[in-house]
């Protein structure tokens, strides 16, 4: 069952009403759109459920439910890591990059130190670094063991991780209060104790929102494998940037549209207008290799070379898939022998999609037609699915 953000705006502390996360361009002086955290937060939590409904294939479901247990479980942390994903941005070191929002969050009972917006080392406290701080924090007050290895460190390096760049161990040591020697400008760019009382309203908010608190003690004592962690920080990711796009969220153009928000609705249209294809999910025909070789580069009666036939053969015994690693003269048809390979495996493992990549672009743009000729040859149901084929 999903979960959804209710309409209107939340009950939350005019302390953490008041954290911004969206504003106009940069250099945009007449425009004072903007978007609260909390906004955001429920934004990118309600476009995780689309990417995990309709993007997402089954055999990256089936391998993160056989990490962290069962499919809705995992299906259920990623909404609340998406929906978490910007908890660091409740800080002085964010804050000040908007003088007017910055403003609005001094009018509370939050400070923020006036060197913070003029120290060189601001950027050092990206909020991902800083929002990696709160989830180890507040799952620390909750009794959560939080050294790495546990459930509670991997849900925090996803958070860390959710612009691109893995926690290394000098960003760590910039937040760790047990490292004073460096991580003595910390209080400084993550703010007093009442910084830390809001990051954890707004943990609670969406733990409580999302029912996510069952789960996540049900978790409480398992490690998250690296692969987890890999795949659902590539997901946190895809729901981020979409929920960024203010074409498709629109920014406010005033404080009556936090009394109107539905994130549930601004999802559903965002995901209708940018028409994202579902995976692929091809069926086994049922065709023998040479009867797949003949169809699928239209060559009647063709019969498949004992390389590509054994390619084939591995495709169909393979216990999982994994790296298949041809080697052969040229013009032995090893481009045939793998997409036929990609098509056996897809249909056995439930696999989304085919990657196709050559050392050089004048390579990769001569195979693209071959490509898109085997796609043309592909079941007509399947080829129906095919909405995302591009040269990059």
């Amino acid at each position: 069952m999903a979960t959804h953000f209710p309409k209107g705006k939340t009950a939350l502390s005019p302390e953490a009403l008041s954290i911004w996360a969206k504003t106009a361009f940069y250099g945009r002086t007449d425009d004072d759109s903007y978007l609260q955290l909390w906004q955001h937060l429920e934004d990118t939590g309600e476009v995780a459920l689309h990417v995990w409904d309709d993007f997402v294939s089954d055999n990256i479901k089936e391998l993160l439910a056989e990490d962290i247990g069962d499919r809705e479980v995992a299906k259920e942390l990623y909404q609340f890591i998406a929906a978490i994903h910007d908890i660091g941005k409740g800080a002085p070191s964010f804050i000040v990059q908007s003088t007017k929002f910055a403003d609005k969050v001094k009018q509370t009972k939050l400070s923020i130190k006036a060197i913070v917006g003029k120290d060189p080392m601001r950027s050092e406290y990206r909020h991902e670094l800083v929002g990696y701080a709160a989830v180890i924090e507040w799952f620390c007050s909750q009794g959560f063991p939080v050294e790495p290895g546990t459930f509670a460190y991997g849900v925090a390096c996803v958070v860390a991780g959710h612009h691109g760049k893995s926690l290394t161990d000098d960003k760590q040591a910039l937040v760790d209060p047990s490292q004073r020697g460096k991580s003595f400008r910390r209080e400084t760019f993550m703010g007093d104790k009442a910084w830390t009382a809001i990051r954890n309203e707004l943990l609670d908010w969406v733990s409580d929102t999302l029912h996510a608190q069952p789960i996540l003690y049900t978790l409480r004592n398992r490690s998250l494998r690296r692969r987890t962690q890999i795949l659902l920080t590539s997901m946190v990711v895809m729901a981020d940037w979409i929920a960024s796009d203010s074409r498709l969220f629109p920014l406010n153009q005033g404080p009556v549209d936090e009394q109107v928000f539905d994130a549930r609705r601004r999802a559903d249209k965002a995901w209708r207008m940018l028409r994202i294809p579902g995976p692929w999910t091809p069926l086994a025909t049922g065709e023998s290799p040479d009867e797949m070789f003949a169809e699928r580069f239209s060559i009647p009666g063709a019969r498949m070379r004992p390389m590509q036939r054994e390619a084939a053969r591995l495709a169909r015994t393979m216990e999982s898939p994994g790296l298949m690693i041809v080697e052969a003269n040229m013009g032995e048809g090893k481009t045939e022998a793998a997409l036929i390979a990609a098509e056996i495996l897809a249909a056995r493992f439930h696999c989304g999609g085919i990657y196709y990549a050559l050392p050089s672009q004048a390579t990769v743009n001569a195979m693209f037609t071959r490509v898109l000729d085997w796609v043309g040859h592909l079941p007509a149901d399947e080829r129906g699915q095919i909405g995302s084929l591009f040269l990059a």
